[in-house]
């Protein structure tokens, strides 16, 4: 049993090769965390780059120790974040899978995601000799005040300032009505692919949604995703029209919810093929696999695996 591939994602190695290739060749470049309002950079023509997808890729390419090492000899506890301490240390190393990110004109951190990227911008912004932006957003535990919007939207406003001081260019707002538009849509288009999953056979699995996440980070506010997520939806329209499932014979979901474990991916995947193989010897199965316990109750009433992900909430 493998996965069945979506045709989709070659279209999305072609769209993101176009997108690193952008970078090289844009004159203003800000390095942005992946939760921040990056709508606001593309509305200035701005080229966004990100250090997260970065350290995803590095871990995907298992190589994470590797560049990790060159921080922990800067200091850099091992307890760091591993996205931070990938980055940091292949700035360190002057290279990475991919050779490297454009170096930034600006940083620009929101901690809305976690509050490690705060410190680690702050060393970026140290190495590089750059100026950096930190939007800072309340952590909201029942209702969402009054007093919330207002020092959000405040934040926003000097955000313009700083861009408008470190690039020397004007914000058009007709230019960000169309940038939040286009953000709108591929949000509503990236949900409606994830929506996909309530089907039943469900026509793609959490690898599907983990593989073709980056349109909607990267280029969030461009007329790519909208695109991209519309011909993804029209193909697993077509599983779901045929009765094809991403996975033969489904019959429990597991719910994945959380990030990606990027350098263990292919192990996910071969877990899945090797429990599926069981067939009948599933208790030995279990017993190779070491599972045990409440997972093993389980797993021991399906023999087909899905992999899943919650609706996005954007």
């Amino acid at each position: 049993m493998t996965l069945k591939k979506l045709r989709t994602n070659e279209k999305m190695k072609q769209i993101m090769a176009g997108y690193f290739m952008m970078g090289k060749q844009a004159e203003v470049r800000g390095w942005i965390t992946s939760g921040a309002p990056v709508e606001l950079l593309y509305a200035m023509d701005i080229y966004p780059v990100y250090p997260e997808n970065h350290g995803a890729l590095i871990g995907a390419a298992k190589q994470g120790p590797y560049f990790s090492d060159f921080a922990e000899k800067k200091g850099f506890s091992r307890d760091l974040c591993s996205y931070a301490r990938c980055d940091i240390g292949r700035v360190y190393a002057g290279t990475s899978p991919i050779g490297g990110l454009p170096e930034p004109t600006f940083l620009f951190a929101c901690n809305n995601i976690c509050n490690t990227v705060v410190k680690w911008y702050q060393v970026l912004s140290r190495i590089f000799k750059v100026p950096l932006f930190v939007l800072d957003t309340p952590f909201v535990r029942k209702e969402l005040k009054e007093s919330y919007v207002k020092y959000v939207h405040d934040q926003l406003y000097e955000f313009v300032d700083f861009l408008e001081k470190v690039t020397g260019r004007e914000l058009s707002d007709s230019k960000l009505r169309e940038t939040i538009l286009n953000s709108i849509k591929g949000v509503n288009a990236y949900s409606e692919v994830l929506r996909m999953a309530k089907h039943k056979p469900s026509p793609l699995t959490c690898f599907d949604a983990f593989i073709n996440m980056a349109p909607i980070v990267c280029l969030r506010g461009t007329e790519y995703p909208i695109h991209f997520y519309s011909e993804m939806k029209e193909e697993l329209e077509e599983r779901v029209k045929k009765g094809e499932g991403a996975v033969d014979n489904e019959e429990i979901r597991l719910l994945w919810d959380n990030i990606p474990v990027w350098y263990r991916l292919r192990w996910f995947a071969e877990f899945r093929k090797k429990f599926l193989s069981c067939g009948r010897h599933v208790h030995k199965c279990l017993d190779r696999l070491h599972i045990n316990g409440q997972e093993r109750h389980l797993l021991e009433h399906g023999r087909n695996l899905h992999f899943h992900l919650p609706e996005h909430r954007a």
